[in-house]
């Protein structure tokens, strides 16, 4: 077994874990979808966020190029992981009933979501570069101009309660990102 392999299993079952959250939390929102209690900005959320760790899981690959591992890319990429776990569990709540009001729920968290969410995107900066500076990747010339919009947004986001100012944070970050995977997915 490759370190790269060792490795992979470790963190797709992190991802499978937080794959499952996310699933989990569709199920739920269907269950409770007639009462007023939903939130489509926290549907928007729970879409980004699944295309979020899609996209990492795919990207994971290219690490399997790289032949001489050490434990400082063992704790960044499982850093990675975990923070992108963890961005699941602050934006599914344990239990969705008819009672829950997702919108409180989102914005009683917001400010931990976005947080961890900046942290993940500093941690997707090193990981890029270090992808890059391995030669396993060249960094997409869009690459700076996504990543700190998203951050600028994320930003926003943990500062402003205001429900206006979060849908258009879900959707432009979702836009954002979707728009930039699928590029390099046509072009590159």
């Amino acid at each position: 077994m490759t370190p790269f392999e060792f490795l992979a299993i470790l963190i797709s079952v992190i991802m499978g874990l937080a794959i499952a959250r996310l699933v989990s939390g569709i199920g739920d929102l269907i269950r409770i979808i007639k009462s007023s209690n939903s939130y489509w900005v926290y549907s928007v959320w729970i879409f980004n966020i699944l295309i979020l760790i899609s996209g990492f899981w795919w990207s994971m690959y290219g690490w399997s190029l790289k032949e001489d591992w050490n434990f400082f890319y063992f704790i960044l990429l499982l850093t990675f992981t975990i923070t992108l776990y963890l961005l699941t569990d602050f934006l599914v709540p344990r239990e969705i009933t008819p009672k829950t009001k997702i919108k409180d729920y989102f914005l009683e968290n917001r400010k931990v979501f976005f947080l961890i969410q900046v942290f993940a995107l500093i941690v997707d900066i090193v990981e890029t570069s270090l992808l890059e500076k391995e030669g396993i990747r060249d960094m997409p010339f869009e690459y700076p101009i996504v990543i700190i919009a998203l951050i600028i947004l994320s930003i926003i986001g943990y500062i402003s309660k205001r429900n206006r100012i979060q849908e258009v944070i879900a959707i432009l970050w979702g836009i954002i990102l979707v728009t930039y995977i699928t590029y390099g997915i046509l072009v590159l």
